[in-house]
């Protein structure tokens, strides 16, 4: 897994969160790819939406989604993708469409790059056996 670390800069994961979902796969096989599916589908319809909200200036729905996609990909330990959704929420609770443009876009990029990342570790995770995670 150390070599999966490498795939993503320093700050864009929660070393130890991340961590800890490996260890919870260990005990109950499939959570991974379980919590991994749930994320990333909720994240591709929240990002949609959330375009969608930006276009009719609703800035309530646009801080509802940040919140929601904040503590997911907190939980992941996405650190990077999850600050990008605080700000977004801030910024919807403070009607700020002139920085939520950026935002949003920033958000989807960082999103694929988590994507990935996830892709690779459970692609690695299910092509091995359970490894020690040091």
């Amino acid at each position: 897994m150390q070599g999966l670390y490498a795939s993503v800069p320093a700050d864009f994961l929660n070393y130890e969160m991340f961590e800890q979902l490996l260890e919870l796969e260990k005990d109950e096989p499939g959570f991974l790819k379980e919590i991994i599916d749930t994320y990333v589908a909720q994240a591709i319809s929240s990002l949609c939406s959330l375009q969608n909200y930006y276009n009719l200036q609703n800035s309530v729905e646009i801080s509802n989604i940040g919140h929601l996609l904040k503590g997911a990909s907190a939980a992941l330990g996405l650190s990077t993708v999850a600050s990008t959704f605080e700000r977004i929420q801030y910024l919807g609770k403070e009607n700020r469409f002139d920085k939520l443009k950026s935002e949003i876009q920033l958000a989807n990029i960082q999103f694929q790059m988590a994507q990935e990342f996830l892709n690779q570790c459970l692609n690695l995770y299910k092509n091995s056996s359970p490894v020690k995670i040091v």
